[in-house]
C-alpha cells in the first residue's frame, strides 16, 4: 500500500498547467499550428510547440483517470507522485532543494488532513424491481 495512510496529505495541484508540462518531451505537437501566434507570443510559441506531446499527455491522462481521486486518497497521490517524476524527467528541480539558479521549479503542496482520505473499492447502482445494475464502479468511476 502507498505510504498514505502514515501521512494522510492534503495535496493539491493537478490543473491544465501539469498536464501541459506533463506532455513535455515526446513527439509530434500537441495540436497542429493553423495560424501565426500573435507578435508577443511568436518568439515563445514555436520551441513549445515542437515540444509538447498529444500522446504523452493523453497517456498521462489515461493513468490518472484510471484511480479514484479525493485530496489524500490513493489516488491523488498517485496522480502527485507521477507528474512530479514527469517534471523531475524533464528537468525540473523540487522548491525545497533548488538553488537560485534552478529556472524550472515545481512545488507539492501538502496539509494535514482533519479525516482520513478514502477510496471506493466497490459500488453498484440498482433501480427497485431491475434485475441488472445500471451502473458498477468496475466500469464507471462516476
Amino acid at each position: 500500500m502507498h505510504a498514505i495512510a502514515r501521512r494522510l496529505p492534503m495535496r493539491y495541484r493537478l490543473p491544465f498547467v501539469t498536464v501541459l508540462l506533463a506532455s513535455l518531451g515526446s513527439a509530434g505537437p500537441l495540436f497542429a499550428q493553423t495560424r501565426t501566434a500573435p507578435a508577443p507570443f511568436a518568439a515563445i510559441n514555436a520551441p513549445i510547440a515542437t515540444e509538447l506531446s498529444g500522446t504523452r499527455a493523453l497517456s498521462t491522462v489515461a493513468f490518472v483517470e484510471q484511480y479514484f481521486r479525493l485530496p489524500g486518497n490513493r489516488g491523488f497521490d498517485l496522480a502527485i507522485d507521477t507528474v512530479a517524476a514527469l517534471l523531475r524527467a524533464a528537468g525540473y528541480v523540487p522548491e525545497a532543494s533548488a538553488s537560485p539558479m534552478d529556472r524550472l521549479v515545481y512545488r507539492v503542496e501538502s496539509r494535514p488532513m482533519s479525516a482520513p482520505a478514502w477510496t471506493p473499492e466497490q459500488a453498484e447502482l440498482t433501480i427497485a424491481g431491475r434485475r441488472a445494475p445500471l451502473q458498477q464502479w468496475a466500469t464507471n468511476h462516476n
